[in-house]
């Protein structure tokens, strides 16, 4: 079935396949990296602004609304700033950051919503180019990619 709906060329266009894993294992020694701590959130007042819905043949369809990217930011700044206050951090204080790589568009407003350094998300940026977004997976890949 061939569908040349804009939405859906965009989608098709911009999301790729891939999974990914992260094994980690307890240790004292300093050279390894440490959880601290993590935020989630659910945030079903976005709910129609990006979800899928089963087409009538049974595939998935993304629904992508144009808002993605400023809310998207909006949400990634709420929990940076959950997760750094009660540890007294600042965003200077995180020399690495791994950001879903939802698309350019999405990285350029967690950028500039939370001041990031210029460069910083470049692991993030490199991963949409060269997998583009696989949805949940996407965020591990930039830290599979790089060597300690």
């Amino acid at each position: 079935m061939q569908d040349s709906d804009p939405a859906l060329i965009v989608s098709n266009c911009i999301f790729g396949d891939g999974a990914a894993a992260v094994v980690l294992e307890p240790s004292n020694n300093t050279g390894y990296l440490t959880i601290r701590d993590f935020a989630t959130g659910i945030y079903s007042k976005y709910r129609e602004q990006l979800r899928y819905r089963t087409m009538p043949d049974g595939r998935l369809r993304n629904v992508l609304s144009k808002r993605v990217p400023v809310i998207g930011s909006k949400v990634i700044q709420e929990a940076t700033e959950r997760l750094l206050q009660p540890y007294e951090l600042t965003i200077e204080d995180i020399p690495w950051w791994a950001v879903h790589a939802g698309g350019v568009a999405v990285l350029d407003q967690v950028q500039s919503r939370i001041d990031l350094p210029e460069g910083i998300l470049q692991f993030s940026y490199d991963t949409f180019s060269n997998y583009g977004n696989m949805s949940s997976p996407t965020l591990p890949y930039p830290s599979l990619c790089v060597t300690f």
